[in-house]
């Protein structure tokens, strides 16, 4: 049976606090780490993140769902190129490499970002037991169609989405009676519309291409399998949680970090957040150590101290990494866009408890 450990008062930690060797001390003693992390670690990179001033969401919320059918769409659209641009010309950051160097103590990292750092820094991300990251919300790898999943090459579509040349105003499936057409209509679609067309068949929706990353309100199609990851990693007794970079404002990844830290602290195990804003008010109970300071610095100060004390990644685990690398290298695989995905003990696959991008 779990220890049940009673909820403990929430430790701030500052540049220079003792208490940074003490979370480095139970880096190095932690045999399985699981890791939340935002849009906070990839600032450095020069991705911009959502929530601060200057972030995305200065000017109101974007990617959600209705924007994409009002005069947000054609902005919706550069913006998400210009981040994908960023993300493709970016390194990863300090922390992107870290979170790497981890295996095999990393059990699982559930990242928010849709920028794909984590994947150039060498985490295998995807969806399934066999990879390291979980991207949460898809990622801006590529157009997809929202009805059957085709992906498609930004490239194709650069110079209608610079130009401007997409209708703000569309209704969604559109059939052959809809006077108005998108200017991005899936081809695969548009092709067995055609079909069926000429031959008489009932004709069927054309669907539209997006972002492959998630909006607010959408339903997501691999809930349950991620809640069922989710479960097992819970199962798996990790010994330490890290939340790097997010707010946890809103529910989703709130969800998935209550989860995650009743259970470590069950088994005893410890909660370290950093991050520049203190954890939400119905988080910071479950919280042993709120490190207010930049991810990168936080990354390089942890480093420092294990390598005076001798307590990094021991030989042994090394090795262990090394061979685990040689059976199974890291993979990218570009996942269907990441909707609705509340805690795993909710249920999934509907349209309450979306998790925006954080």
């Amino acid at each position: 049976m779990p220890r049940r450990h009673a909820l403990t008062r929430l430790t701030h930690v500052r540049p220079g606090s003792q208490e940074l060797q003490t979370i480095a001390d139970a880096f190095s003693g932690a045999r399985k780490i699981v890791t939340i992390a935002g849009a906070g670690i990839s600032t450095a990179a020069g991705i911009p993140d959502f929530r601060s001033s200057g972030g995305l969401y200065a000017n109101g919320a974007l990617f959600e769902e209705a924007a994409f059918f009002d005069s947000r769409r054609p902005l919706l659209f550069q913006t998400a190129l210009h981040v994908r641009d960023l993300a493709a010309a970016c390194q990863p950051t300090e922390t992107h490499r870290w979170l790497a160097s981890l295996r095999p103590k990393l059990l699982r990292c559930y990242t928010q970002n849709v920028d794909m750092l984590e994947a150039k820094a060498g985490l295998a991300t995807g969806l399934g037991r066999r990879f390291d990251c979980i991207p949460l919300h898809g990622s801006l790898a590529n157009l997809k169609c929202h009805l059957c999943h085709e992906a498609y090459e930004w490239e194709d579509y650069r110079r209608d989405i610079q130009d401007c040349n997409i209708d703000s105003n569309i209704e969604d499936d559109k059939s052959e009676d809809d006077e108005e057409e998108s200017t991005l209509p899936c081809p695969r679609c548009n092709g067995r519309y055609e079909a069926r067309k000429e031959a008489g068949m009932r004709l069927l929706p054309i669907g539209q291409l997006r972002p492959s990353m998630v909006m607010l309100d959408e339903t997501h199609p691999h809930g349950e399998e991620i809640a069922h990851l989710a479960r097992g990693d819970g199962l798996a007794s990790p010994d330490l949680l890290l939340v790097l970079g997010t707010s946890l404002k809103v529910d989703g990844p709130k969800s998935l970090f209550r989860q995650f830290a009743r259970r470590i602290r069950g088994q005893g195990g410890k909660i370290v957040y950093v991050n520049r804003t203190k954890p939400p008010s119905d988080c910071s109970a479950l919280v042993d150590y709120w490190v207010q300071w930049d991810v990168d610095e936080w990354v390089r100060d942890l480093k420092g101290r294990q390598d005076q004390s001798g307590t990094g990644m021991r030989r042994g685990s090394a090795r262990r990494a090394s061979r685990r690398d040689r059976i199974l290298p890291p993979k990218t695989h570009t996942l269907p866009a990441f909707g609705n995905i509340g805690a795993p003990q909710e249920p999934l696959g509907s349209r309450g408890n979306p998790i925006p991008l954080d």
